[in-house]
């Protein structure tokens, strides 16, 4: 049963996020779908945000797991905490991504409001599958890692390591100039 099912992980990812983009778009228009009945709104709200958020935040366990599958025994923490960062420092731009975006407008109006909807409908469903697509393209590498036909002896754990780390300033330095720019504008 395991052979069959070790690439679920990759596939619950891939396709959780795709489906969850358009329970998102739903629940960012759930006023409009429901003509302006606020309510009736609500209840769309609340229903499209449930299974948005249960079709896309159901595949965390299952790619960590498969993540540490995928490491060697001494780098399987070091390599979860990478992973951890990555999700923690991209999570956390995009408020300030939104926020720049909208740095001219008026956050009582109700310009505010729609830019801000219009803003979330592009940026979280294009994340979604950019990612889901890439996660589909990795199936084949990973059949032959779990295989053991990707990578013949030993890693060097040394120079992924130093990649790891560069990668992770490289992302930081994104964040954080993110962050001070969107702090400069405020002001």
């Amino acid at each position: 049963m395991w052979s069959r099912t070790k690439l679920l992980p990759l596939y619950l990812t891939a396709v959780g996020g795709m489906i969850s983009s358009v329970f998102v778009l739903l629940m960012l228009f759930s006023l409009n779908l429901s003509h302006g009945d606020q309510p009736g709104g609500i209840k769309v709200l609340y229903g499209t945000m449930s299974i948005a958020y249960l079709t896309a935040e159901l595949w965390l366990g299952a790619i960590n797991s498969l993540i540490a599958l995928l490491l060697p025994p001494h780098s399987k923490t070091f390599g979860l905490a990478v992973w951890s960062l990555v999700q923690v420092l991209i999570y956390s731009s995009g408020p300030e991504i939104v926020g720049l975006a909208l740095r001219n407008t008026d956050p009582t109006s109700s310009v505010y409001l729609e830019k801000t909807r219009i803003a979330l409908a592009v940026i979280i469903p294009v994340g979604y599958w950019l990612a889901g697509v890439g996660f589909l393209l990795a199936i084949p590498l990973v059949k032959l890692d779990l295989a053991g036909k990707f990578v013949e002896g030993r890693l060097k754990w040394s120079g992924r390591k130093g990649a790891f780390i560069t990668a992770g300033c490289v992302l930081g330095a994104l964040v954080t100039a993110l962050f001070t720019v969107s702090i400069y504008y405020k002001t």
